[in-house]
């Protein structure tokens, strides 16, 4: 749905700029290098977050829950996220050039049951009319597309327990 908009779009002649897009795209980009670049990351023991419970070492999550030490991330790593971070505000952007409707785009969102709260970021929700759909960014290298071609998403990174989540 949103990739063939987007395609659609991309051959379309005379675009323009929405100014509102443009503005939000940097406005965001200005918080993901803050956040990954410049803060030091800060683990909030007794926390629940999606990322941290759909990820399929369960080991990796209790470890950040009950507060392990953890090892400072590698420079390659912070510049991946901020790469991947990258990618997801520009198909956000042009998805939202080529006209779909998508909200809380990585808005932060908690959900309490039975007393637990959880709390996780949506990368956006999209809404075609009749329906509400999570919209989830992932980069992959493209040896990693054409697993996913092959073999379609698994949840051997936990992608598709943190949609469901």
């Amino acid at each position: 749905m949103i990739v063939d908009r987007i395609y659609e779009y991309l051959n379309e002649e005379g675009k323009t700029i929405d100014e509102a897009i443009l503005e939000e795209v940097v406005t965001r980009f200005e918080r993901v290098v803050i956040r990954q670049l410049m803060q030091d990351r800060e683990e909030k023991p007794g926390r629940l977050y999606v990322t941290r419970f759909s990820h399929p070492c369960a080991r990796k999550g209790a470890y950040g829950y009950h507060a392990f030490e953890a090892e400072e991330l590698a420079p390659r790593v912070k510049l991946n996220f901020v790469i991947g971070d990258a990618v997801e505000l520009a198909v956000m952007a042009t998805a939202k050039l080529a006209g779909c409707d998508i909200g809380l785009s990585n808005d932060r969102v908690e959900v309490e049951i039975d007393g637990v709260t959880v709390g996780g970021y949506v990368d956006g929700l999209f809404s075609d009319a009749k329906d509400l759909y999570v919209a989830e960014f992932k980069k992959m290298s493209p040896f990693g597309f054409k697993r996913v071609e092959k073999e379609g998403i698994t949840d051997e990174w936990g992608y598709v327990s943190q949609v469901h989540a």
